[in-house]
């Protein structure tokens, strides 16, 4: 849910199902292809669930210190966006 501004508005029952498949490229650089959908509603009975879908591909350069991240990612209705990060996803 969304406020009239379009900011997310939290809530309390929230579903994530994630799907990644990790290949090795050459040397420490490896590739991600992933795939993302779920729920989020604001009360724990609401009746409506409403799921809403992504995918994306994303970089690895393998470090000592952990992963070095560069995923881009779209929703299926077309926003799409950048995401750089050190470390696991999760």
């Amino acid at each position: 849910p969304k406020d009239r501004e379009g900011n997310p508005l939290g809530g309390e029952r929230y579903l994530l199902i994630s799907l990644e498949e990790r290949l090795p490229i050459i040397w420490q650089l490896g590739c991600a292809f992933f795939f993302d959908f779920g729920s989020l509603s604001q009360r724990l009975d609401d009746e409506e669930l409403k799921i809403d879908a992504g995918i994306g591909f994303g970089l690895r350069l393998y470090t000592p210190l952990g992963p070095i991240r560069l995923d881009y990612g779209r929703t299926l209705e077309g926003g799409g966006r950048l995401h750089f990060a050190i470390g696991e996803a999760f």
